[in-house]
C-alpha cells in the first residue's frame, strides 16, 4: 500500500513536471487592474509599442490585435524572442483586467527549469516592461475622468456641419483645422449659433481606427438656407443611447467611448458605433484639462 502511495506522489509529480516544462501556456503570467476601460488599456498598449520603436532601443512589433480585448506583441532581445500575449477583460464600468502572458519562443524549456531558481531573465525582464507600461498608463489616466451616466437620448439639433475624415488620434485636429471655415461662414450670412458644438460620427472602423463625421454647429432654422461647397445643414433627431461624460482633453475624448463600448459587451447592448460628442469647453480658452467637459451619446440600435 505504501509503494503505491509513493509511485501515485511521484507519478502525479512527474505529470505536474511534464505539463510545466512542455504544456504550460506561458513561461511567466503578470497581471494587474486598473480604473479604466478596456479600450482605453487597449489602445494605451498599442501607442507605448509605437512609443518602444520610436525610441530605438528594443526591437518590438504587434502581431495580433483583436479590438479592445487581445494584443499580442513580439520583442526581439539578442537571439531570443518573446511574446507578450495582452488580455483585456472588463470586470464593471470602472475596472479592467489585465493579464499579460509571456513565453520566449526560443528558449521556453530553459526559461521554465530556471525561473524558479533566478530573479533575472524572462521573468525580470516581463516584469519591468509591464511596470514601465503601466506608470505611463496612470499618467494618462490622471490626465482625464469618465463618468459612465447609462441609458439616455440624443437631443434634437438642428446644425450647420462639415464632412471629416480622420484616425482616432486626428480627430481634434481635424476639428481644429475645418473650425474656421464653417465659423466664417456663419458670420458672413449672419447666421447665429445658438448652443454647444459637437460631432457627429458617421462611420467608426474599430479595427483600422478611422472614422468619419460630421464637425457641428447648432443654429437657428431658417427659412433660407444659404450655399456653401464644404459647409451643409441638417437635423439631429432624439435618438435611446448611451451616455457617458468625458472629462479632460478633447484629444483623448474616445476614451469615453470605449467606456460605453464596454458596458454595452457586458450588458448585451447593440449600438450603432456611431457616437455623437457635445463639447461644452473652448480649447482656445485654456484652463484647468480636468474641467472641460463634453458629452457622448452613443445610439441604441432599434
Amino acid at each position: 500500500m505504501k509503494k503505491k502511495i509513493i509511485l501515485g506522489i511521484v507519478l502525479l509529480f512527474s505529470l505536474l513536471i511534464l505539463w510545466y516544462l512542455f504544456v504550460k501556456k506561458y513561461d511567466y503570467i503578470v497581471t494587474f487592474k486598473e480604473k479604466t476601460s478596456p479600450g482605453t488599456i487597449f489602445h494605451g498598449a498599442l501607442e507605448w509599442n509605437e512609443n518602444l520603436i520610436k525610441s530605438d532601443l528594443i526591437e518590438s512589433k504587434i502581431i495580433k490585435e483583436i479590438a479592445f480585448s487581445n494584443i499580442k506583441q513580439e520583442f526581439k532581445i539578442k537571439d531570443s524572442t518573446i511574446v507578450f500575449n495582452w488580455d483585456f477583460e472588463g470586470i464593471n464600468d470602472s475596472i479592467t483586467k489585465v493579464t499579460v502572458g509571456v513565453i520566449d519562443a526560443k528558449n521556453s524549456i530553459l526559461n521554465r527549469i530556471m525561473l524558479p531558481f533566478t530573479s533575472n531573465g524572462i521573468k525580470q525582464f516581463a516584469i519591468n516592461k509591464v511596470v514601465s507600461f503601466k506608470s505611463g498608463l496612470e499618467q494618462h489616466l490622471d490626465k482625464h475622468k469618465v463618468k459612465f451616466r447609462g441609458i439616455s437620448e440624443i437631443p434634437e439639433i438642428f446644425c450647420a456641419y462639415v464632412n471629416v475624415e480622420s484616425t482616432l488620434e486626428g480627430k481634434a485636429q481635424e476639428m481644429i483645422a475645418n473650425n474656421s471655415t464653417v465659423m466664417v461662414f456663419l458670420n458672413e450670412n449672419n447666421i447665429k449659433m445658438v448652443g454647444n458644438p459637437f460631432i457627429e460620427v458617421t462611420s467608426w472602423d474599430i479595427v483600422n481606427k478611422n472614422i468619419k463625421f460630421n464637425y457641428c454647429f447648432p443654429v437657428e432654422k431658417m427659412n433660407y438656407l444659404p450655399k456653401h461647397p464644404m459647409v451643409f445643414f441638417k437635423q439631429i433627431t432624439a435618438k435611446k443611447a448611451l451616455n457617458t461624460t468625458y472629462f479632460g482633453n478633447y484629444r483623448t475624448s474616445d476614451r469615453a467611448w470605449f467606456s460605453v463600448y464596454d458596458h454595452a459587451l457586458r450588458n448585451n447592448i447593440k449600438l450603432t458605433n456611431m457616437p455623437l460628442e457635445i463639447f461644452y469647453n473652448n480649447p482656445y480658452m485654456g484652463g484647468n484639462e480636468l474641467e472641460w467637459r463634453a458629452e457622448i451619446f452613443i445610439p441604441i440600435e432599434e
